[in-house]
């Protein structure tokens, strides 16, 4: 026990210190592009799992090479944005740089410590089949989602152009899976099981949800909407709640952080099957806000009364 509330608090002491850290940095540069801090926040969760790790656990039972792509990606994104603001750099000579990084990153995480994945969570095959129906779910209910939103939701011909993409989407994760991995390993991997631990497995995926939304707090303000910054917190908040129970699902099910990583990349990439041009921002009116979260939770909430979250953990 004592352990485990050791890791805890170095895992949010390093994540929300280092998203405060950045945050205010991108706050009083205002100028740089904030998009870049979210590209950054990605990878804190599980960099913060390997400090946790780290000095709580023998080192030689540690994935030391996985945490370290990390850590080295985190190091050179923050030389990159330091060069950048001293004018040395270009934004777009940064962004290809960083693209290339993450796309070598994203391999090297498949590759590396293959002697103690299974010990670390890192099995990509573990219960994949199992895994395989939740993505299928989740492709469905968010296809669903967005037909609806358009009210195209009986179009059968739309539906099928929708679906005929989704496979080139799946192809291009294993380019960017780094990014996904790095929140994944951090909430449901790490956290999860630890919350459910000590809240029982319903309070705890919502109470997961809540920290996680609470997490995306410089983003409300200085890309999601800046112009309607609090009812993007509360959307965030409510709508990470409701993914933190689908999710965590998954993840009971599955035991493979994987599978969350992949319907977490599908749940930030769908939005271009549906849009023509993308723009991180929104702005809210009290009606859009409303109708948003009551269809999170009508969609995914339900999950929550699942076999899987009927028998407790707590301890």
């Amino acid at each position: 026990m004592e352990k485990e509330n050791k890791q805890l608090k170095l895992f949010f002491i390093t994540n929300f210190g280092l998203v405060a850290l950045f945050g205010m940095f991108f706050w009083l540069n205002r100028e740089l592009d904030s998009s870049y801090l979210a590209g950054m926040m990605m990878l804190f969760p599980a960099l913060s799992v390997g400090v946790a790790k780290y000095f709580t656990e023998e080192k030689s039972e540690l994935p030391l090479k996985f945490y370290g792509v990390y850590l080295i990606a985190f190091i050179v994104m923050v030389i990159l944005l330091v060069l950048y603001k001293l004018n040395y750099m270009s934004v777009n000579k940064v962004n290809s740089l960083v693209n290339i990084i993450m796309m070598f990153g994203s391999f090297m995480i498949l590759l590396v410590d293959l002697d103690k994945r299974e010990k670390n969570g890192l099995q990509f095959g573990l219960n994949f089949k199992v895994g395989l129906k939740y993505i299928l779910v989740f492709v469905l209910v968010y296809l669903f989602r967005g037909l609806l939103g358009s009210y195209e939701f009986l179009n059968i011909k739309l539906l099928l152009s929708y679906i005929i993409k989704i496979p080139l989407l799946v192809m291009l994760f294993f380019f960017s899976c780094m990014y996904y991995m790095g929140e994944e390993y951090g909430w449901r991997y790490f956290l999860q099981e630890k919350l459910q631990n000590k809240l029982g497995k319903r309070l705890g995926v919502i109470v997961l949800g809540a920290i996680w939304g609470l997490w995306h707090l410089p983003l409300n303000f200085m890309l999601y909407s800046p112009q309607t910054p609090i009812y993007s917190v509360i959307s965030y908040i409510v709508s990470c709640i409701c993914y933190s129970v689908f999710f965590g699902l998954v993840q009971m099910k599955t035991k493979n952080v994987w599978i969350a990583t992949i319907i977490h990349y599908l749940n930030n990439n769908m939005a271009v099957l549906f849009v023509s041009e993308f723009s991180y921002e929104s702005v809210y009116t009290i009606e859009s806000f409303l109708v948003s979260i009551a269809v999170e939770i009508i969609l995914f909430m339900p999950f929550i009364l699942s076999k899987e979250y009927r028998v407790d953990s707590k301890k």
